[in-house]
């Protein structure tokens, strides 16, 4: 066959997306790697010897190329990619049509294989996608897998992905010249399912919740629009937040620390927590980090991959992404010298951007102002009209669409009045720095405009304080992210409403009518 195309004619979706992680068909530029990193861990597969580069190229040639075309192929070889570039391979081999069943196959190059956190990171994300290619898009009914004991971070990743053991075939191989056991695992489709969040009663956490009522109400519309029981339950450290109010129930929550993760999971079951949506921005990393354990368990949460978090959170990183990638960000140093004697904005380098800012000014000043910051990074000072936006992007990488905001009047960072408008080059731009930056679900880009291009400022990969003005012109991006927690995989269609809105953000009395309080 040829390979203009390459992909496998029964794989409705030529691709599949976990954040950074991508896997897609095997092609021929893939396979001298597969060929030296199983050579290089023979004690793991089911090879006794070396594979020659003629081996290898008759083996694809006769088995993997022939089944692209065809409806129901042999196996299913996918190449494992993470920012693009390939780290290993697996798929679905010894498939069995008749009865809806095969084998997982999953190979990582031998460096990442050595590391255990990575490893097991990216198998247990491999093992999701890898099930909803076999359950959702091949309607298969059944996954096992052979697995030699040593591989204990392996049986550690299935196990948590909810495969059971089946069985324990002893002495089965040969391990660095001794006998070893290989352990069997399987898991049913509806027993990966019951996994998800649409299969239970669901409720939606927010976390930091604090005075975001308007993102309480949003999301209690999104999920009476979506035609489910969904609970919406306020979180914070703080018990007396005005959302504790509005929302359907509350969590006293503790302060997030990695040793309380346990605690955290067993919280979230107890409240029937199945989606997690976090709205601070010092808490995604958290959230990013420990995304797949809370898969694993049941819980979803709407944040973007660990290295996509750290990138928009550390501005020198940002900035340096967005020089290498030629997109308009605003460039950053760690000193004043590179911009010479243009005037400067000075900020800390990690969190908010606003926060202890130092604008316009002079290099003797910047330097003074640096002086009573943590980890000062410098800028030019760009003069113009600063806009916000909102965006949305789908678990594949897809930006679904994104709206423009004039920041009419700010107070503390974010937007009280704020007004929507169009610009064809402006939202152009603003989606390929968008999809360039790997993000998932809701973001907002803060820029300024300069002659009618964009100079982005920084990028906050969660839902705005004034996003809600987004949603009221069609840009629904709570309700696409709670779709899309709940198993929807399709990229929704963003029809922008005509006109334009302004919205003014003004706190609103609440009365009570409690006889015990």
């Amino acid at each position: 066959m040829t390979f203009t195309e390459n992909h496998y004619r029964i794989m409705p979706r030529p691709r599949l997306h976990d954040g950074d992680l991508s896997l897609r068909a095997v092609g021929p530029q893939d396979i001298e790697s597969i060929r030296q990193w199983r050579n290089a861990q023979m004690d793991v597969l089911r090879q006794s010897a070396a594979i020659t580069p003629e081996d290898q190229q008759r083996y694809f040639a006769e088995h993997v190329w022939p089944d692209m075309g065809v409806l129901q192929p042999q196996q299913i070889l996918l190449a494992i990619e993470r920012h693009g570039q390939l780290i290993g391979y697996g798929g679905l081999v010894h498939i069995s049509w008749p009865y809806r069943r095969a084998e997982i196959s999953f190979l990582l190059e031998p460096h990442l294989e050595r590391d255990p956190e990575t490893l097991l990171d990216h198998f247990s994300r491999y093992l999701l996608l890898i099930q909803d290619l076999a359950f959702e898009d091949l309607q298969l009914k059944k996954l096992i897998t052979e697995t030699y004991e040593h591989r204990v971070v392996h049986l550690k990743g299935l196990e948590a992905a909810g495969h059971r053991l089946e069985g324990r075939l002893r002495k089965h191989v040969m391990v660095g010249g001794q006998p070893a056991d290989a352990l069997i695992h399987g898991i049913l489709s509806h027993e990966a399912r019951s996994r998800s969040p649409s299969a239970r009663d669901t409720s939606v956490l927010v976390t930091s919740s604090s005075r975001k009522v308007p993102l309480i109400r949003s999301l209690k519309d999104a999920a009476i629009r979506l035609g489910q029981d969904i609970q919406i339950i306020a979180g914070d450290t703080d018990p007396m937040v005005s959302t504790r109010w509005e929302a359907d129930g509350f969590w006293q929550m503790p302060r997030l620390s990695n040793n309380l993760l346990t605690e955290l999971i067993e919280g979230c079951r107890a409240r029937a927590i199945s989606i997690v949506l976090p709205t601070r921005d010092g808490e995604l990393g958290f959230w990013a980090r420990h995304r797949t354990v809370l898969a694993q368990a049941g819980i979803e949460v709407i944040v973007s991959s660990p290295e996509a978090i750290a990138r928009c959170w550390d501005k020198l990183a940002f900035a340096l992404f967005g020089r290498d990638a030629h997109l308009p960000i605003i460039p950053a140093a760690d000193t004043p010298d590179p911009f010479g004697d243009a005037p400067l904005v000075v900020k800390e380098r990690f969190g908010a951007g606003s926060r202890w800012i130092g604008l316009d000014l002079p290099q003797d000043a910047a330097i003074e102002h640096a002086r009573g910051l943590k980890d000062p990074v410098f800028q030019p000072f760009i003069a113009g009209p600063e806009i916000s936006i909102d965006g949305w992007i789908d678990k594949h990488g897809q930006v679904a669409g994104v709206v423009l905001r004039r920041r009419d009047r700010v107070v503390s960072g974010e937007s009280q009045v704020t007004t929507t408008f169009r610009d064809a080059v402006l939202e152009k731009q603003a989606m390929r720095v968008l999809t360039a930056l790997q993000l998932r679900g809701p973001v907002v880009l803060q820029a300024i405009v300069v002659e009618g291009a964009l100079q982005v400022i920084e990028c906050n990969p969660r839902f705005g304080g004034a996003s809600t003005a987004s949603i009221a012109v069609g840009l629904d991006s709570l309700y696409w992210s709670l779709a899309e927690a709940l198993g929807d995989t399709t990229t929704p269609t963003f029809q922008r409403a005509p006109g334009e809105i302004r919205q003014v953000r003004m706190p609103v009395d609440r009365v009570l009518h409690d006889f015990g309080l």
